[in-house]
């Protein structure tokens, strides 16, 4: 039987989701400590497996180097991956 969506899961989802627009809102205002916060309690909540899984296999995260340094001429990109990267090396992940 598949299971039933609740107000509560919608209700956690919405936070999420307002959760990052917050976050964004920050990058935007310049306040990239503030973004990042959000952004890492964000990432703790949807994928707590992420730390773990690049602890064990860091070579997964090449791909994201030279986006973070500007190489796709792409600035969201360029964010999102300096958010993901500076989350993993604050969790420990040896990058």
């Amino acid at each position: 039987m598949a299971k039933e969506n609740t107000s509560d899961s919608f209700l956690h989802a919405d936070l999420l989701q307002a959760q990052l627009a917050t976050a964004f809102k920050h990058f935007d205002k310049g306040e990239f400590k503030e973004g990042q916060e959000l952004i890492n309690s964000f990432l703790d909540k949807v994928d707590p497996y992420l730390v773990e899984h690049t602890k064990r296999y860091p070579s997964q995260l090449a791909y994201l180097k030279p986006i973070a340094h500007g190489e796709f001429n792409d600035p969201s990109a360029e964010l999102a991956a300096k958010i993901i990267l500076t989350y993993l090396k604050n969790k420990g992940v040896e990058l």
